[in-house]
């Protein structure tokens, strides 16, 4: 069994912004990983694959957790023993600060999605889910009784209207999230409208088939022109979800587990967003140290 088989394929442009599974394959892992056998790979092979990547950084990491998504699948599927990129060192981005979408934005993309794909925007802006996510979940994994969806599997493909889904992004992706009551509400109307799609799909196109990557992108792009915000992405509304949250007051521990990340990661991204606690320090350690405690000299001399 090889990592990919080995062909003469020529490299074709890809969107900088969007990488496929197929570029990833075609672009730069057949050329230097498909040739060898899958279990012949080792973390230095996957670190040295990733080192030799002609792109920019952020985009080489977007190749690099592809690459990992798919040997995972790998390992899943009993043909490895570990994901030999897990733990892998990636290329080291600086990360411009996460803008979330104001109120009068998410209006606007939701009044300008298609009805059928609304429930898209439902699962980023108030579950915090990824597009193959969003993508993969069914309505048999809403529990709509007690308010919390399920991640534990992703949409990795469609070949021919049949879909191909895979683990998620990472471990720390399976999760249980609670939803709030709009959020139900809004997923129960949609549910009601549009039933379930091919294999109990929650999002699905009008005729129930599933979602694949590049039709969601190219209906994200369009509404989001109509919204009048050309340059934002799907993924900003997860960011939104988290800035929800931890501007809420949701602890990191909580808002990393509903996020599937670790709380470090979840700070790397998201400290900003914290809402400054000024006050609350100052209350909370006048009420643990009083003044006659922490200044009884000012008492002893009458000073108050």
């Amino acid at each position: 069994m090889y990592a990919m088989a080995p062909g003469c394929h020529r490299p074709r442009p890809v969107a900088m912004d969007s990488p496929s599974w197929s570029a990833v394959g075609v672009n730069f892992s057949l050329p230097t990983l498909g040739a060898r056998p899958l279990n012949s790979l080792r973390r230095g092979d996957i670190e040295a694959f990733i080192a030799g990547l002609p792109v920019a950084k952020q985009y080489g990491r977007q190749i690099t957790q592809y690459l990992s998504t798919m040997l995972e699948a790998a390992v899943v599927d009993g043909l490895l023993s570990a994901n030999p990129a897990r733990g892998a060192k990636r290329p080291r981005v600086d990360r411009e600060p996460i803008v979330p979408f104001t109120s009068d934005e998410v209006g606007a993309l939701i009044g300008a999605s298609p009805d059928w794909f609304a429930a898209a925007l439902t699962l980023g802006l108030g579950a915090g889910l990824r597009h193959s996510e969003a993508a993969g979940l069914t309505v048999g994994r809403v529990d709509f009784l007690r308010r919390q969806l399920v991640v534990d599997r992703q949409l990795v493909k469609v070949r021919d209207g049949v879909p191909s889904f895979g683990p998620p992004k990472s471990k720390r992706s399976y999760r249980t999230v609670p939803l709030a009551d709009p959020v139900v509400e809004a997923l129960a109307q949609h549910v009601e409208r549009f039933g379930g799609g091919d294999h109990d799909l929650l999002v699905h196109r009008p005729d129930g088939s599933p979602v694949a990557r590049d039709y969601f992108g190219r209906v994200w792009r369009s509404l989001r022109d109509r919204a009048g915000l050309p340059h934002a992405r799907f993924h900003d509304t997860r960011h939104t979800f988290a800035s929800v949250l931890l501007s809420g007051g949701v602890s990191v521990p909580a808002a990393a587990d509903y996020l599937g990340h670790t709380p470090g990661e979840l700070l790397r991204t998201y400290a900003h967003l914290l809402p400054a606690d000024h006050d609350r320090a100052r209350s909370v350690v006048q009420t643990a140290f009083t003044r006659d405690l922490l200044c009884p000299r000012r008492v002893q001399a009458g000073i108050d």
